[in-house]
C-alpha cells in the first residue's frame, strides 16, 4: 500500500510539475498575444491618422479641382464671347468691303482684296 501511495505522490507531483509548466506557457502565450494586440493597437491608431490626413488632402484637391474647373468655363465662356464678336467684326468688315466695291473705289482696293484674301468675294463692278 505504501508503494503505491509513493506511486500516486510522485504521479501527482508529475502531473503538477506539468501543469505548472503548462500554466509558464499559457502565461508567455498570453504576454505574447498582449504585446501582438498592443502592436496592433498602435499600427491602427498610426493607420487611422494617415487615412485622415490622406482623406483631407483628397478633400483639398477635390477642392482645388472645382475651383480650376470653374476657371476653365469662365474662361471657355469669354473664349466663345470673343470668338463670335471676331466673326461679327469679320462679317462687318466683309460688309465694308462691299460697300467700297459698290462705289467703285478701284485705287487701293485691289491691294485690300490681295491681302485679305477676298478673291472669291464678287461684285458686279469688278468682274
Amino acid at each position: 500500500m505504501k508503494d503505491t501511495l509513493e506511486r500516486k505522490i510522485k504521479d501527482l507531483q508529475e502531473e503538477n510539475e506539468r501543469k505548472k509548466k503548462m500554466a509558464k506557457v499559457a502565461v508567455a502565450a498570453n504576454e505574447t498575444i498582449k504585446s501582438n494586440l498592443d502592436e496592433a493597437l498602435a499600427k491602427i491608431a498610426i493607420m487611422q491618422s494617415e487615412k485622415d490626413s490622406h482623406q483631407a488632402a483628397v478633400k483639398r484637391a477635390e477642392e482645388e479641382m472645382l475651383k480650376y474647373q470653374q476657371k476653365h468655363d469662365e474662361m471657355f465662356n469669354s473664349v466663345n464671347s470673343l470668338n463670335n464678336r471676331i466673326e461679327e467684326l469679320e462679317d462687318h468688315k466683309l460688309h465694308l468691303l462691299n460697300k467700297l466695291k459698290q462705289y467703285g473705289d478701284k485705287g487701293d482696293l485691289e491691294y485690300i482684296i490681295k491681302t485679305q484674301k477676298l478673291d472669291s468675294v464678287k461684285h458686279k463692278g469688278f468682274e
